[in-house]
């Protein structure tokens, strides 16, 4: 369990539950943030970090262009794949609960197999099951996958963007040289806040 201060908690409470506007208020808590010494800092209140990964993740999805080849289809909804972690997939579903990324119907996938996978746009592998997909992910980076995850060589290992948390914050780091073999386009708002790798 982590803490946030006050302040940071009004605004994760508030775009937890703002359902249809959740990309503008997730711009006033890139803005709050932005003005905040941290990410997020760890001070008043107990949250829970499975959900705050998963606005995280849900969230990512309009700081990030794929290009169009990594849909099948016109019609092909917008993927979320979760490797390790049940907690997150039941936030993220209760999130995502009558929304749509550009246009497109959003699907949250639990578990992990390649072909299930190999067609998602964010993928999130917990830490405790990074060693059990190493190889995939080496395939998935040229994929137009987002491969985000948690463990400190993340990023080392192929992955893209990492939520580092200890217990006083949680950091985004982004490895923009991974992101654009894959040829995912990172917005500026994002990577200002981020430590880049």
């Amino acid at each position: 369990m982590t803490i946030l201060n006050h302040k940071n908690k009004k605004i994760v409470n508030a775009m937890l539950s703002c359902r249809g506007f959740y990309r503008q208020c997730f711009m006033v808590f890139v803005m709050a943030i932005m003005m905040s010494t941290s990410w997020v800092c760890l001070a008043d209140q107990k949250v829970n970090t499975d959900e705050l990964k998963a606005v995280y993740l849900f969230n990512f999805s309009a700081f990030v262009e794929w290009p169009q080849s990594s849909f099948s289809h016109t019609n092909q909804s917008f993927k979320y794949c979760i490797f390790g972690n049940s907690n997150i997939v039941y936030y993220l579903n209760d999130i995502v609960k009558n929304e749509v990324v550009n246009n497109r119907e959003i699907q949250v996938i639990d578990g992990f197999t390649y072909n299930k996978i190999k067609s998602c746009q964010i993928l999130f592998v917990d830490a405790s099951a990074e060693d059990k997909v190493i190889n995939t992910l080496k395939l998935l980076k040229e994929n137009s996958t987002l491969l985000v995850g948690e463990s400190l060589d993340f990023l080392d290992r192929g992955g893209m963007i990492n939520l580092n948390h200890d217990y006083k914050r949680i950091e985004i780091e982004i490895n923009l040289a991974n992101a654009r073999k894959g040829n995912l386009r990172i917005s500026s708002k994002l990577l200002r806040l981020a430590k880049l790798k």
